[in-house]
């Protein structure tokens, strides 16, 4: 294995261009060789804007390249399991966009294909890399909020203000904002609190089918102790992306916690008054790539390896069917 991990980005849109091919090239351990679209003339265009030495219109041309060490998955979310398979059984690495899957069986593929083959599986919950959300997950762990006593997380967007419309097909995106953004806050109170939901119920708007997808959803979550944690994502409000976590001698809370390269507000709350101040998040895409490079080229521990997308999924399983039951108590099975 080189001194640098070279990667090959599958489903080279919008969202690679502009967010994680410069992540790649900000870090010191990793660099991209190679892109794919399904456009061959499109791909053949971009690399060479980019100056990226190869373009393919082949996931499976792209996964056999000897000269491609890892791939960072960036497709819709229908193709995340069937390109994850193949690029483990190709023997590279991989870093897959999140929500790692359509389900939590197709996760649970995901993380057995990469195991048997020896290559390394990381989900991109960047929030993870946040220093900003990192800090609020010291003060939480710290004992300044005395016990915890519940959390909530929100994010919403207007959808139709985005060209991306393939999230609005549940045959592609496996549902609405639930799996977009939803995932986000599920992934963020876990790494906040260090436990995971035992049961839950939820209430999306309209219910998940073939036909549609959610638009908007509310969920609360119980975690161990009977810590009750509210989940909220919506494709028709305006931007908002927030988590609190109360306890009781305090409060904390973080604005625009997903985002990366940008100062975010955090606010303390106590019986001895109210402090805020700007917090810098970070490049948390850049620290990303480096804890994976790390991973495969030294054998550090991944931040959010494969089986933590797995628990994700499982969550998001459980949302769907408390949902179309109206809300009735669902137990999360991990199993």
């Amino acid at each position: 294995m080189p001194d640098r991990l070279h990667f090959g980005i599958i489903g080279f849109g919008r969202f690679a261009e502009k967010t994680i091919l410069p992540a790649i090239r900000k870090s010191k351990h990793a660099e991209v060789v190679a892109i794919q679209k399904r456009d061959p003339i499109a791909a053949a265009a971009k690399a060479g804007e980019l100056k990226i030495p190869k373009a393919f219109n082949s996931v499976f041309e792209l996964v056999r390249d000897p000269d491609v060490d890892a791939v960072f998955i960036a497709s819709a979310n229908a193709m995340h399991a069937p390109e994850t398979i193949a690029a483990a059984y190709a023997g590279k690495h991989i870093i897959v966009e999140k929500p790692i899957a359509m389900n939590a069986q197709e996760a649970r593929q995901m993380v057995e294909a990469a195991r048997e083959r020896g290559v390394k599986l990381m989900v991109a919950h960047m929030t993870r890399f946040s220093s900003a959300v990192n800090r609020l997950k010291e003060i939480a762990r710290s004992g300044w909020l005395g016990s915890i006593a519940s959390a909530e997380a929100a994010f919403a967007f207007k959808a139709s203000e985005v060209n991306r419309p393939w999230v609005f097909d549940p045959m592609i995106a496996g549902g609405g904002p639930v799996v977009d953004i939803g995932v986000h806050c599920i992934d963020a109170v876990r790494w906040v609190l260090g436990m995971n939901p035992v049961a839950l119920s939820a209430w999306t708007t309209p219910v998940r089918s073939r036909e549609v997808v959610e638009r908007r959803a509310f969920a609360v979550l119980q975690f161990p102790g009977n810590i009750p944690v509210v989940i909220r994502c919506s494709f028709e409000e305006p931007y908002i992306s927030r988590i609190e976590v109360r306890g009781t001698s305090g409060v904390i809370s973080l604005s625009a916690f997903s985002r990366s390269d940008a100062d975010v507000l955090l606010t303390e709350q106590n019986d001895g008054g109210e402090t805020k101040e700007m917090v810098a998040a970070g490049s948390a895409y850049a620290a990303e790539i480096d804890n994976f490079a790390e991973a495969v080229l030294r054998g550090a521990p991944l931040v959010a390896p494969g089986e933590e997308g797995f628990i994700n999924q499982c969550i998001i399983d459980a949302i769907y069917e408390s949902a179309a039951n109206s809300g009735a108590r669902t137990v999360v099975e991990y199993s």
